[in-house]
């Protein structure tokens, strides 16, 4: 295995552990030590790839959104009519809003945003680029599909 191919094996594993980590024990209180040791790496594994748990904590939310809109958009330009792509996104989205993993990390996200003003601005960064381009998947699909949300299917 290449040693880039190394690094993003390591990096997975640390964000699945944290992913688990963080969701099983909160933000707080989860730790580096865990995170690591339940990824079968060491500290310095861990801080040859972040600069500490807050920097992996935001790299996990941001690695999660990235994973969220790259399937979005593999949907929207799958060879589907539109109105088939459109039932294939309300699919994933009920899907994925009942993902208790991911709701907690993202319930800790939120927290650290009101709690901590040393990441407050890296979190608005990363929720408004989030934000920027999931607008711009739903412009596509409803462009696309000339239909109008229905509010009662949510």
């Amino acid at each position: 295995m290449k040693r880039k191919e190394s690094q993003q094996l390591t990096v997975s594993r640390i964000l699945d552990s944290a992913e688990k980590n963080f969701s099983d024990y909160g933000f707080h209180a989860a730790s580096v030590e865990t995170i690591t040791m339940e990824a079968g790496y060491s500290r310095g594994a861990f801080y040859s790839n972040f600069e500490n748990k807050e920097d992996l904590f935001l790299k996990l939310v941001e690695n999660r959104m990235n994973q969220i809109l790259m399937e979005l958009d593999l949907i929207l330009t799958s060879e589907l009519p539109p109105n088939q792509k459109l039932e294939h996104i309300r699919t994933y989205y009920r899907k994925n809003a009942q993902n208790p993993k991911f709701a907690l990390i993202m319930s800790e996200f939120f927290q650290l945003a009101i709690r901590s003003h040393e990441i407050k601005e890296k979190i608005r960064k990363i929720n408004r680029v989030y934000n920027q381009k999931l607008a711009s998947i739903v412009d596509h699909i409803f462009n696309d599909s000339k239909e109008k949300p229905a509010l009662s299917s949510y």
